[in-house]
This record gives C-alpha cells, sequence and structure tokens, in this order.
C-alpha cells in the first residue's frame, strides 16, 4: 500500500486515509461530512478545518498533515479553488456550480427524470429550486447535500437522503452507546465533548470505537482490498482531542490598549440605558481572557461573538436594567479585540 493515497470508508463516509508513506490518518466529520478534524493514529490532532454554510473555509490549520476532501468530503482541486462533485465543479465562495445541473435537460421528459431520479415531473417542478440549475443543495446547504453534482439531495429526511447510510450510522451509534461508556458520555453530552466534529458522525462513531480499544474492517478504494484499523487511539487521549480542537477552533485574542481604551469609554462610568457597562473596579482584561477557549458565534461583516457566564455580577445588561454574569466578546477575523461588554446582543436576547 505504498502508492498512491487510500481511503478508508465507513458505510459512505470517510473516516480515515493511508499516504504515499503508509502512514494512517484518522478523520472526523461534521453532520454533512465535512473533514473537519484529521488525527494521527495516536489521538493527536494533525489537522483541522471549518467551514461557513456553503463550505468556503473559515479555518484551515494544518499542523503536521492535509486532506484535499473537504466540504462535504469532496476533492478541492487546489489549481481551481473548486470542489469536485463528479458531475460538475462547485465554487464554494459563491454557493454556486461552475455549469448547469445534467439532470436540468431532463425536465422535459417525465420518463427519463423518474427514471435518473425517482421523482415525478410535477414534484420536481414544484420546488421553486428546480428552476435554479447553478444552485447548491437547493440554497439551502445546512439542511442537504449534492453528492455528486446533480439534484441535491436531503440530508436529514426523504427518501432521496443518504437513508442506508443514516440507518447504518444510527445502528453503529446504538451498539455504541449500549457497550462503551466513553461513546455513551460523548452522544450525550455533543456540545462538551464534540463541538463542532459532529460526534453522530460516522468519522466519530468510528473513532469512538478506535477509543475504546475495538476496530473497523471497511474497504479501500484502490482495488477493492480490506483494511483492519485496530484500537489504536487510547480512551484516555479523546479529552485531550476534545481540548485541542476547542483551543483551536476558538484561538486566544489578541488585546490592544486602543482596544480597551474605547471599551472603557463606552462600557464603563454610569448606567443610563443606552449603553451596557462593567462594575467600577472590574478588571476587563481579566474578564476578556476568560472567554478565549469558548466557542466563536460568526455574525456579520467577518466578525465573531464569544458569550460567557463567568460565575458572578460584572456590571449591568442596557437590556434588562438588572446586573448580569454574562460577558460579551466581539473579535475580527484575525481574532483582535473590537468590544466588550456585560449581557448578551439584542438579538439573542429573545
Amino acid at each position: 500500500m505504498g502508492e498512491g493515497l487510500k481511503h478508508i470508508f465507513l458505510g459512505n463516509q470517510r473516516i480515515g486515509e493511508y499516504n504515499e508513506n503508509n502512514v494512517l490518518t484518522l478523520i472526523l466529520s461534521d453532520h454533512l461530512g465535512s473533514s473537519s478534524v484529521l488525527l494521527t493514529s495516536n489521538g493527536n490532532i494533525s489537522a483541522l478545518y471549518d467551514y461557513y454554510p456553503y463550505g468556503d473555509a473559515r479555518i484551515v490549520n494544518e499542523i503536521a498533515s492535509n486532506s484535499n476532501y473537504r466540504y462535504t468530503s469532496k476533492e478541492l482541486d487546489k489549481e481551481t479553488d473548486l470542489h469536485y462533485y463528479e458531475q460538475r465543479y462547485y465554487d464554494q465562495k459563491i454557493g454556486k456550480f461552475n455549469r448547469v445541473d445534467p439532470l436540468f435537460f431532463k425536465i422535459a421528459s417525465a420518463q427519463e427524470l423518474e427514471q435518473e431520479m425517482n421523482k415525478k415531473q410535477e414534484d420536481y417542478l414544484a420546488n421553486p429550486q428546480a428552476f435554479n440549475s447553478y444552485a447548491y443543495a437547493g440554497n439551502n446547504p445546512i439542511l442537504y447535500i449534492d453528492p455528486n453534482g446533480e439534484w441535491f439531495k436531503e440530508f436529514f429526511t426523504g427518501q432521496q437522503s443518504w437513508s442506508d447510510f443514516s440507518v447504518e450510522v444510527g445502528q453503529v451509534a446504538q451498539a455504541l452507546y449500549d457497550s462503551s461508556s466513553l461513546a455513551k458520555t460523548v452522544m450525550d453530552h455533543p456540545v462538551a465533548s464534540g463541538v463542532v466534529i459532529g460526534v453522530a458522525s460516522g468519522g466519530a462513531a468510528a473513532v469512538a470505537t478506535l477509543a475504546t480499544g475495538g476496530s473497523i474492517t471497511c474497504g479501500i478504494l484502490c482495488g477493492g482490498a480490506a483494511a483492519e484499523v485496530s484500537g489504536t487511539v487510547a480512551a484516555t487521549q479523546w479529552d485531550k482531542i476534545v481540548q485541542q480542537t476547542t483551543k483551536l477552533l476558538n484561538p486566544g485574542i489578541k488585546i490592544t490598549q486602543n482596544a480597551l481604551t474605547k471599551i472603557s469609554k463606552v462600557h464603563q462610568g454610569t448606567y443610563n440605558g443606552v449603553k451596557s457597562v462593567f462594575n467600577e473596579g472590574e478588571n476587563i482584561t481579566e474578564l476578556i481572557q476568560k472567554t478565549t477557549q469558548h466557542n466563536m458565534i460568526p455574525q456579520l461583516g467577518d466578525k465573531f461573538a464569544r458569550i460567557v457566564d463567568v460565575g458572578r455580577n460584572i456590571g449591568i445588561d442596557r437590556l434588562t436594567g438588572q446586573q448580569t454574569s454574562n460577558i460579551t466578546v466581539i473579535t475580527n477575523k484575525a481574532n483582535e479585540l473590537i468590544t466588550a461588554f456585560p449581557g448578551i446582543p439584542g438579538y439573542l436576547s429573545h
């Protein structure tokens, strides 16, 4: 197995690959099958990817390895920066394919359409997105996928989904839940233990199996050979994987004196109902640093918000006029501090 890249699958989900030097990389995927975390065989993070809804890269942190199979596990052509979807190429930066859906030319023939899609012509035409032949995933990339560059598939429900794969992963997940205390903990606490890496996905289920000493036998794309991946990820590595992922996804905040001065002018002093204010004597720098390893929420204008409950009252929230233990920290995409204030943003208050 020393020639070329070889892929390991669990059902339809890519969970690992061997490179040309026969080195194994394990892959954790999100709910759409996108490669999110790459692991060495001993559980160290070797690369981290995160995506905006239509697949453009939000985070690319290639520490010791990389993968060309990124958004929804499709190959990223580095020369064109387009994802290859078998029937056509997809531009993740604009959320559109580069040419017309091949099935679009069969709309006029009810017989051909039903033969190709197992879908009646009237059902196809009832969806307005059927007429948008360049759109990706029916312009709903959170709920839908496009497996091969043709008519999008429902991911979570419906006969057009990866239903067989969903059932398969569900059965694997149930078996893990019943037999593994580690897997049970991960599935019961997805936010705490999974962050964005999709603990219910095939990749995570596979790694949970490996972490508890199990093994997976699956096909490799290269002559249909079979390979067994044994329990090389010790159970004690799981916490380390989660901690590493959280740290990489939510990097340190670059605090400047200029930003602190602006925060002091706007959010310190006497409460007047217009702006949230910190209590007198609060160490704002220390409060901001407490939010470093917490989840970043994307905002408009390439900004990110961290909202953290620090466990004690730190100031008055302008929305309620009451003391609050929450702090909101806003940074830009370079992780530079923009502002911070007590309370939560108004659009998240309901």
